[in-house]
């Protein structure tokens, strides 16, 4: 089933940057979407980026070209969306049918990573 959603919460995962106007709540329910989890938590969203940014990759391939934004340490939202906004000349659409249930690994490895040097 396909679920369309806006170019900020699109770019929100597929760049690693949270740039959509819903903030988290666009993860969730994109993310949700992606992997058939509606119900997806906090860390399911953080295993499971790399196979959503992935999945969104495959299903527009236009993504691929954009570039990962170079925001200041105090960005505003003004920056934010004129970034948003020059993405939509690189990716020439703003919404996006995605389909869903097609990125169902999760990466569990960073909870390694982040245990590490801990006694």
């Amino acid at each position: 089933m396909n679920k369309t959603f806006p170019l900020d919460e699109v770019l929100s995962v597929s760049t690693g940057y949270l740039v959509a106007k819903r903030h988290v709540d666009a993860l969730y329910d994109l993310m949700g979407h992606l992997t058939g989890d509606s119900g997806i938590s906090t860390l399911g969203l953080a295993a499971a980026a790399k196979t959503c940014a992935a999945e969104l990759k495959r299903q527009f391939p236009a993504l691929e070209n954009v570039q990962n934004p170079d925001f200041p340490k105090n960005v505003n939202m003004d920056q934010i969306s004129a970034w948003v906004r020059e993405q939509e000349q690189v990716v020439g659409q703003t919404e996006f049918s995605v389909e869903g249930g097609g990125a169902q690994e999760r990466d569990y490895s960073f909870m390694e990573r982040a245990g590490r040097g801990r006694n």
